[in-house]
């Protein structure tokens, strides 16, 4: 085993997670919707009666359970990460914007917010999927699909969005407009970003 790879693999998985959560921080100070996912981990904390944190480590450990149920192949490094990163700290990041930019910022401020966050969505995944070393739980569903079945993965990835939407409006999730924006934003970004820094991900964890 390559420690010092395994070590900017695992630097990689956890600054990417760390984007990912400051961006699920901003959404819920914007306070217009979420992204697909956020939508239903807002609505499994919706039916708890938790945090948005809690909600999300209860739905990823319940997708990490049924992936090992059917393919435990696509259980990574990062697949067990992401069940502590984002779970474990939009509970200190949501206040810490609140304080910055109020708990009910202007409609300006919300618009900066949501186009920023659709930015740094896309470089968090980007950089956390770069380090090959798998996806989170919930984010496993679609490559499981897309390999079993031979499906084009962005047809797979809209139906599992839009499943997760479904799913966490019926839950009482947060749906609203930004959800919608985010949702068209996010794709394009981080192809976007694949382009422009995945090389040089891959030439940092390789040398």
């Amino acid at each position: 085993m390559n420690i010092k790879k395994l070590s900017k693999q695992v630097l990689l998985i956890i600054v990417g997670q760390l984007f990912i959560s400051l961006c699920v921080s901003m959404q819920i100070v914007v306070n217009l919707g979420l992204d697909p996912l956020g939508v239903f981990n807002s609505g499994i904390a919706n039916i708890f009666n938790t945090t948005y944190g809690m909600g999300t480590f209860y739905a990823n450990v319940v997708a990490f359970i049924l992936i090992i149920i059917l393919d435990k192949r696509y259980i990574n490094l990062a697949t067990l990460l992401s069940l502590f990163v984002v779970s474990g700290t939009t509970g200190f990041i949501v206040p810490l914007l609140q304080q910055l930019f109020g708990s009910d910022p202007s409609l300006f401020v919300r618009i900066i917010l949501l186009v920023s966050s659709c930015f740094i969505l896309a470089f968090g995944y980007v950089i956390y999927v770069g380090a090959d070393r798998g996806v989170a739980p919930l984010d496993a569903f679609a490559e499981l699909i897309t390999d079993k079945y031979s499906y084009d993965y962005k047809v797979v990835k809209i139906v599992a969005d839009s499943t997760y939407v479904i799913l966490g409006f019926l839950l009482g999730g947060s749906v609203g407009v930004a959800t919608i924006i985010i949702t068209i934003l996010v794709g394009p970004i981080i192809g976007w970003f694949k382009k422009t820094i995945s090389p040089s991900i891959t030439d940092f964890v390789e040398h």
